[in-house]
């Protein structure tokens, strides 16, 4: 689901993060997906695939993928990781 549908993000960003610059590493068994927010751009992929990690990095170790997807992008859990509210405010609740 992560690889596929990572890219449907772009959809969802908050009007308050598109001036933003920061990437984010989700770091699942199956591989890494990275999240990368620019001014006035947004991409997801591989973190090996030449989307380079931006100034404000970040990277999140994911042992559960479906646990992880309640937290974010659905927001039906919580989490008081200070890097995971920053990344969900980046986002539109779905």
């Amino acid at each position: 689901m992560w690889r596929s549908a990572s890219p449907l993000l772009r959809g969802w960003i908050s009007p308050d993060a598109t001036d933003a610059d920061e990437s984010w590493d989700l770091i699942f068994l199956f591989g890494t997906i990275r999240l990368v927010l620019e001014p006035g751009n947004f991409s997801s992929g591989g973190s090996g695939d030449g989307r380079d990690a931006r100034p404000n990095y970040r990277h999140f170790l994911i042992e559960d993928a479906a646990a992880w997807t309640l937290v974010f992008p659905h927001r039906r859990r919580s989490s008081s990781d200070p890097g995971v509210a920053l990344l969900k405010s980046r986002f539109l609740g779905l």
